[in-house]
Order: structure tokens, then C-alpha cells, then sequence
């Protein structure tokens, strides 16, 4: 193949990008602002306190049982791969410290509460 056969070939792209129809646009148009979920919910330090506590008392990976013993703590929306995946961010930071003294604070709480 010359450089002048390359030269008379029609240019074609390689992906054409289908069009939308009028249907697709009009069903983008019905979803509300209030009806799409947000992606997540921001750790508030006190959660992330009860999730070391967790930790400390019933050990890593334990995360069912750490959600089943403080979901008042953690909230409804809050899942035992929503906790593995925060401490595994917190390791991954090294972030764990910053959290380690109010977490001895709060097992310290809940086994005097416990004997009482």
C-alpha cells in the first residue's frame, strides 16, 4: 500500500457515539435533586472513636459485632463494610493514634458501666 492509497480512503472514526433520543432526556429530566442518595456520610470523630473501641474489645475484623454492640453509636445507615473499610483507611494514614486516648477513655466508661 502506497502513501497515496492511504491519501483517497474515506475518513471513518472508529467509535460513533450513539444519539440520545427524546425519551432519554425526558427521563433524566424526572429525577429530583432530593431523590439521588449522596455517595456517602462524613465519620464524625465520635464514630470513629466507637469504631477503635470496637476494635480494642472484640479485635480486627470483628465488624458485625462491633456494629451490633454500638449501632446506637454508629447510626442506621452505617454497615460492618462501611467500618472495615474506615479502619482500613485509618491504617492506611496512620490515623489510628489520633483516636487511640479517647478510645481508652470510652472503654474505660463502658466497663465501669458494666459493672454497675
Amino acid at each position: 500500500m502506497n502513501f497515496k492509497d492511504t491519501e483517497n480512503k474515506p475518513k471513518t472514526s472508529k467509535k460513533e457515539t450513539p444519539k440520545k433520543s427524546d425519551s432519554d432526556s425526558e427521563s433524566e429530566k424526572k429525577i429530583k435533586k432530593s431523590e439521588i442518595k449522596p455517595r456517602y456520610n462524613t465519620w464524625s470523630h465520635q464514630e470513629t472513636a466507637y469504631l477503635m473501641v470496637g476494635v480494642k474489645l472484640f479485635g480486627k475484623g470483628n465488624w458485625t459485632r462491633i456494629l451490633e454492640k454500638f449501632k446506637v453509636k454508629f447510626g442506621a445507615n452505617r454497615t460492618s463494610v462501611h467500618l472495615k473499610d474506615k479502619y482500613r483507611t485509618l491504617e492506611r494514614n496512620r490515623e489510628l493514634k489520633l483516636y487511640e486516648k479517647e478510645a481508652n477513655k470510652l472503654i474505660k466508661e463502658i466497663q465501669e458501666s458494666d459493672y454497675e
